[in-house]
């Protein structure tokens, strides 16, 4: 009696080998997408993180910096309200200081309230909802660093002012008082 072997395929055992041969690809692929995924949000993150803590100090290179990626971290395909918030934020910020004292104070008050609305935008798009309060008052920056803000500007001016001729540097002539050794 000769034992007779089935050398035929059937369709089940084609899907397994096939399953075999390219799960580690599938699984190489997921694991790069999930990868990719993470990183972005964790740079979408550091923007907002960085906007939040120098929310403050809009002057600082950092908010700055932070500003000018928000178009490569929140793409206006995918996030259209962050790019709607910023884009109406950049245009004002574009526009400049009117020279009226009055005229100055409501730009700046209407520049907050942009500011405010874009990380509003920023947070949402985050799943990291902030109340209008704390977005706009738990910003602590320090009374010493706006009178150290102030004398800088001032001694910049004044420097400016004499480099330019447009101010003398006043010399007041003092006694020789002999030292004493």
């Amino acid at each position: 009696m000769a034992i007779e072997i089935d050398w035929s395929l059937r369709l089940a055992d084609v899907l397994v080998v096939l399953a075999t041969a390219v799960s580690p690809f599938i699984a190489v692929q997921a694991s790069e997408k999930l990868r990719a995924s993470a990183s972005a949000r964790d740079a979408r993150e550091k923007v907002f993180h960085t906007l939040m803590s120098t929310r403050g100090a809009r002057m600082t290179p950092d908010h700055v910096a932070a500003l000018n990626r928000i178009d490569l971290v929140f793409p206006a395909q995918k996030f259209s309200d962050v790019s709607d918030a910023w884009n109406l934020y950049m245009r004002h910020l574009s526009i400049g200081q009117p020279e009226a004292e009055r005229a100055g104070d409501a730009h700046f008050e209407k520049g907050g309230r942009l500011f405010m609305s874009l990380l509003k935008a920023m947070a949402m798009a985050l799943n990291t909802p902030f109340s209008e309060t704390t977005l706009q008052h738990n910003a602590y920056y320090p009374i010493g660093y706006i009178h150290n803000e102030q004398q800088s500007y001032l001694l910049r001016d004044a420097a400016l002012q004499v480099l330019k001729g447009e101010q003398a540097i006043a010399i007041k002539p003092t006694e020789n008082k002999p030292h004493s050794s």
